[in-house]
């Protein structure tokens, strides 16, 4: 699903100068940022070789993330923008959506890492319902080591119940 032809990188010149993050850079440059316009019904990514990094302002009446930014928007969440910040490289969601939590990955290889993950339980033969519900409860163990910010994120906790499985793509 995150395929050779779906990563678009963005060349090291073309990096805004505010977007600090080594991984971050790197992970853009180098191993490319997925568009994604379906695939995962909740989330979706601009093309970034088209549109390249645009830079995001936080919503005033948002609730503070705990960064200073500049913030470089990545996609969308059930409405909702991702972001990257360009100090440490953490992705947020500014709670547009309806979500309570900011940070949803502390870095985007784990972000996306996430998202491949939840793309391969969706995609899995799971002819059993306890196969299933094994399935869904590695998913959150896995993605709790991936990375701990999924055990404290809103977000996630509906990724991993099931609830947003069955929507269309925002």
């Amino acid at each position: 699903m995150f395929g050779s032809e779906s990563c678009r990188t963005l060349p090291e010149a073309e990096l805004p100068g505010g977007l600090q993050s080594s991984s971050a850079r790197e992970f853009l440059s180098v191993i490319g940022m997925p568009y994604l316009t379906g695939q995962i019904p909740f989330f979706s990514t601009p093309a970034l070789d088209e549109e390249g990094l645009q830079e995001f302002e936080w919503p005033e009446d948002a609730p503070e993330p705990e960064a200073e930014g500049p913030f470089y928007r990545i996609g969308s969440w059930m409405g909702g923008a991702v972001v990257l910040d360009g100090l440490s490289g953490a992705v947020l969601q500014d709670t547009e959506s309806g979500y309570s939590s900011v940070l949803l990955a502390s870095s985007l290889p784990q972000f996306f890492t996430l998202l491949r993950l939840y793309c391969e339980y969706r995609t899995s033969w799971l002819p059993t319902v306890a196969e299933a519900l094994d399935a869904r409860w590695s998913l959150r163990e896995w993605a709790e080591e991936i990375d701990p910010a999924t055990e404290t994120g809103d977000h996630w906790d509906e990724v991993f119940e099931g609830d947003l499985d069955d929507l269309g793509s925002y």
